[in-house]
């Protein structure tokens, strides 16, 4: 099997490509809000690079579209692929990383700000802002900085304390929306019998297990 890596606007390389030609569809594409004060990210891509997908896909192709776990990205993101087509009743993949950090803005450094109180310096704190410089997945390098640990000045700020805007914790995952492009078969064996699509290879990821002694 040979590679090939095409360099081009999607919209324009996809046709290109014959109908019912794709196997499959992998995509990270902007997610549709700002991060870090990135303009590229605000906006999801336009919905008619989806529908060229859709053309190009075989029947029962699936597609695997990675998105945020903010809920209202994520719905925007699977209402455009089903308006396209796409069937997307199937279970997401949740992957979990480690990196990245909360970016919820602190209730108690806020106030004691805005009331031009110096907040009390009581040390200094690495964080890793990895997915400020595009490294928050596994096995690339880090991006720690090292900043002051302060604490709250103000009675106001105190009781404020450990408390942060809205409901923003550390994005620990990053969701894969899995959608497929209908059958024209009968059924999924009909599909699977005609050109292969429409199943996934499930025993091919599993975990090999034995039985209860290999939990022992």
């Amino acid at each position: 099997m040979e590679s090939k890596l095409i360099n081009g606007d999607s919209l324009e390389v996809l046709k290109d490509y014959d109908e019912n030609s794709i196997d499959l569809l992998c995509t990270d594409p902007p997610y549709g809000y700002g991060f870090m004060g990135k303009d590229w990210d605000q906006t999801l891509p336009p919905r008619e690079i989806f529908e060229e997908c859709l053309r190009v896909l075989k029947p029962g192709a699936f597609s695997f579209v990675m998105s945020a776990p903010r809920s209202d990205v994520q719905s925007r993101m699977v209402q455009m692929l089903e308006e396209v087509g796409f069937d997307v009743s199937f279970s997401p993949i949740y992957w979990a990383y480690a990196t990245g950090f909360p970016k919820a803005m602190n209730i108690g450094k806020a106030v004691d700000k805005r009331l031009g109180v110096e907040r009390e310096v009581v040390g200094k704190e690495k964080i890793d802002i990895g997915m400020q410089s595009g490294t928050m997945h596994s096995g690339r390098p880090t991006n720690v900085v090292e900043r002051d640990k302060t604490v709250s000045t103000s009675d106001e700020a105190k009781k404020l304390d450990g408390s942060y805007a809205g409901y923003q914790p550390k994005p620990a995952v990053e969701v894969v929306i899995v959608a497929m492009k209908p059958l024209d078969q009968k059924g999924y064996v009909d599909q699977a019998l005609d050109n292969g699509k429409g199943i996934t290879w499930l025993d091919d990821c599993r975990i090999p297990f034995a039985g209860m002694s290999d939990t022992e």
